[in-house]
């Protein structure tokens, strides 16, 4: 069975994580099940749409992530004698402000009308700063020190002692988000270039060694004298894969300092360094081409037109029909002097409970447990059976899958982004859709902008 891992922890460059066995028992992972008859209590989620799937399923399906999600909602169910109830919401990013009005209209109603609301985090975070929603750290029924949370986030969303929102395995969506490098086997052979596995292994999987594996595939397929996205290249990518790289090598856009303040670092002389690299790499070289669209870039992949795909884990499900195999990779690190491997994450849903709610602790029980279950049932049938049997096509890919779960990172830019002029887009959008070379300029006029929010944000946290 997969080795299941936790999010990774917020320290620095060294990713320090938890892992547990997924054949254990609730009492050897620190799962001790409660012994509480709720007499029927219905516990209610309100979630965005597209993840419905997650949270609730009605009967028992072919699919078999589909089969553990009903599976471990009746586990919870009978054990506190409950009944699930979700409900969803348009959660894309042009419904977000119909889904947040909903939510904050029920709650400043005073409806206790959801135990928890999960919306997604780059817009949820929002509604943390609006008196919503509880303290999370004050329930002492959710154990966010225990591996089913995810600590990478949670660790980082910690402001002056307070928790809104809290992430974890309850949504598959903590793994599925990952990113990871996606590389085509035939090209590699082709091309007769070294194992990827083995430079993972060894530490020498870094900038410079991704570039000098990269720099000689470039060919004009369509014969049209142009670089565009009929042709065939080292590595492809769309907006999110070169924001993947900052976080990869280090850089943090907001760097919690030992005395718990807060400072932005994005304006510093290492993350000038790392744009260079990445811009020179991804903006200035033939053998690198950007997709705006994520499915022309999925497809390009798929018909052999590129060695190396930034994306995140979930879309090896869409590559099933690929006719090459294809393995994946953690992003490489800056150099050999770093570490760890730390891995970019899409983010996720947040849960969050309403002022409203009647009590505090049986949501924060039944919460939890649908977070242990999740992690221990349906979590490792994604990993192993769904992505590691059926679509990774190797053993080695199963070990990166579970290297890159190891080493997952949320930057406090990333997830309060919304609340500070979404500093953490600053990166990639100024490579690939501002084109700008002098990062360092760019940055300078929105300094204080993002000081600004950053001490709105505090304010807000401190009242």
């Amino acid at each position: 069975l997969i080795q299941l891992t936790a999010c990774g922890d917020s320290a620095d460059d060294d990713v320090t994580t938890t892992s547990v066995d997924t054949s254990a028992s609730e009492s050897e992972t620190g799962y001790i099940p409660a012994a509480i008859d709720y007499d029927g209590y219905t516990f209610r989620l309100y979630c965005v749409d597209y993840n419905e799937d997650y949270y609730l399923m009605d009967e028992e399906t072919p699919d078999i992530v589909d089969d553990a999600v009903f599976d471990r909602n009746r586990t919870v169910e009978e054990q506190f004698n409950i009944d699930i109830e979700v409900t969803s919401g348009d959660g894309s990013w042009e419904g977000r402000t119909q889904f947040m009005d909903f939510v904050r209209g029920t709650i400043m109603a005073g409806e206790d009308a959801y135990d928890a609301v999960a919306p997604t985090y780059y817009y949820g975070m929002e509604m943390t700063i609006e008196g919503l929603f509880l303290n999370i750290l004050d329930i002492p029924s959710i154990q966010l020190d225990e591996p089913w949370w995810c600590a990478g986030y949670n660790d980082n969303a910690v402001l002056l002692d307070k928790l809104y929102g809290a992430c974890g395995y309850y949504s598959i969506g903590a793994c599925s988000n990952m990113y990871m490098l996606f590389f085509n086997k035939t090209i590699q052979e082709e091309y007769n270039l070294p194992s990827f596995y083995d430079m993972v292994r060894d530490g020498s999987w870094t900038h410079d060694a991704f570039n000098s594996v990269i720099k000689d595939i470039y060919v004009d397929l369509n014969n049209d004298g142009a670089q565009d996205d009929g042709d065939k290249y080292g590595f492809i990518f769309q907006s999110h894969g070169a924001r993947a790289f900052a976080p990869s090598y280090g850089v943090k856009y907001i760097e919690r300092l030992p005395d718990g303040s807060l400072e932005i670092t994005i304006d510093d002389e290492f993350t000038f360094d790392v744009y260079d690299k990445i811009y020179n790499m991804l903006m200035k070289q033939e053998y690198s081409h950007y997709f705006s669209d994520d499915n022309v870039l999925l497809q390009a992949f798929m018909d052999g037109n590129g060695l190396f795909m930034a994306n995140k884990l979930s879309n090896s499900i869409k590559m099933r029909s690929m006719d090459d195999d294809f393995g994946m990779i953690p992003l490489p690190k800056y150099d050999e002097k770093q570490e760890n491997y730390i891995s970019y994450m899409m983010g996720d849903d947040i849960y969050c409970l309403p002022v409203t709610i009647s009590d505090h602790e049986r949501t924060g029980t039944i919460l939890d447990a649908l977070n242990f279950y999740s992690y221990r049932d349906v979590v490792p049938v994604y990993c192993e059976s769904a992505l590691k049997s059926k679509y990774a096509r190797d053993e080695d890919t199963a070990e990166m899958i579970e290297l890159v779960m190891e080493s997952s990172y949320y930057d406090i830019g990333f997830i309060y982004g919304s609340l500070i002029n979404y500093i953490a887009d600053e990166f990639g959008n100024n490579i690939v859709l501002n084109k700008n070379e002098n990062f360092a300029s760019a940055i300078a006029s929105k300094m204080s902008g993002f000081e600004t929010k950053l001490d709105e944000l505090l304010e807000a946290y401190s009242d």
